[in-house]
């Protein structure tokens, strides 16, 4: 046997061995992707409902939404409408007792000017009369 034989076996083992390395790690790939596929099933088998639960809750929140938005504006019409109307009474009430409490402030000046004339009438003593004309 010469060099070139002995080369060649060992270069013959050498591919052969690398092909079955290459065989293995090509069968353990096959096996990876497999239990990949696996599990995307399991994951789909079990996300897809839960997605489709999650979708239902969504449109009933949402419809509740709806709801509390329409609550929330009869409210504020409502709200309005009490607003305004006690805005129409307390100017109803408001005008008329205006115009009372400015007739009452105007009798009640009459009087106290009348009153003070009448007293500065009559505490004035007759010799305090008769000095000023003196």
């Amino acid at each position: 046997m010469q060099a070139a034989d002995v080369l060649l076996a060992v270069l013959m083992l050498a591919a052969t061995a690398a092909a079955c390395v290459a065989v293995y790690a090509m069968l353990r790939a096959a096996r990876a992707m497999d239990e990949m596929r696996a599990f995307t099933k399991r994951l789909d088998e079990r996300l897809m409902p839960l997605l489709d639960k999650a979708d239902v809750s969504l449109d009933a929140f949402n419809a509740e939404l709806l709801r509390v938005d329409e609550i929330v504006t009869q409210v504020e019409d409502a709200t309005d409408r009490v607003s305004s109307t006690a805005r129409v009474a307390q100017e109803a009430v408001g005008a008329p007792m205006r115009v009372l409490a400015g007739a009452g402030e105007g009798l009640a000046r009459i009087f106290s000017r009348a009153g003070r004339r009448r007293e500065t009438e009559y505490a004035r003593p007759a010799a305090d009369v008769r000095r000023d004309d003196e």
